[in-house]
């Protein structure tokens, strides 16, 4: 499976997960960010997690579900502080876009975009992410909590709200903007 480009990353929901060295590109502090990837979910399951940072630890930055929520990721922010969930199950076997954003902006606002439109928003104030902590994905990074299905272009933006207001995803390679941090 694909969106574009011939290829994605493949996790088969039994323990695969990428990790990526802890970096003061994750520590978005109290400042704007952007965190998008496409996901192809072919799995419902029990505590499914997309983005572990810092899991346990405040600050920390996890997307995922649990056996109530179904289809439907619910964002933790600083452990328990804030959390956000989506408002409808996605479908499965279907690839979506999702991008995470915080824009200060005078109001912190966090929103939850699954292909162009908001589907939760919160606000949010204090730090999220540090600098000494690793940033997995598909999973939390001891490969628990496992996400089974496909995810593409996964970009991290940090001190950028990318988006403000409902959009159309990017839909091919002809994406030009520019990341910040990882990409």
């Amino acid at each position: 499976q694909f969106k574009y480009y011939g290829s994605s990353g493949y996790f088969d929901g039994a323990g695969d997960y990428l990790t990526v060295p802890a970096s003061s590109d994750f520590d978005f502090g109290t400042g704007d960010f952007t965190v998008e990837f496409w996901m192809y979910r072919t799995a419902v399951g029990n505590y499914a997690t997309i983005i572990s940072h810092n899991y346990g630890t405040n600050p920390n930055f996890l997307l995922q579900t649990s056996t109530s929520l179904g289809q439907r990721w619910k964002l933790y922010l600083s452990g328990i502080s804030v959390s956000i969930t989506e408002g409808s199950d996605h479908s499965l076997n279907t690839w979506h876009h999702y991008a995470i954003v915080r824009n200060g902006g005078g109001s912190n606002n966090v929103v939850i975009y699954r292909d162009g439109s908001s589907v939760a928003t919160g606000t949010f104030t204090n730090n999220v992410g540090n600098a000494t902590a690793d940033y997995s994905i598909g999973g939390r990074g001891n490969g628990t909590l496992p996400f089974a299905g496909y995810i593409q272009d996964f970009r991290v933006y940090k001190g950028v709200a990318k988006y403000t207001a409902t959009f159309n995803p990017p839909n091919s390679t002809q994406d030009t903007t520019i990341a910040v941090g990882c990409d």
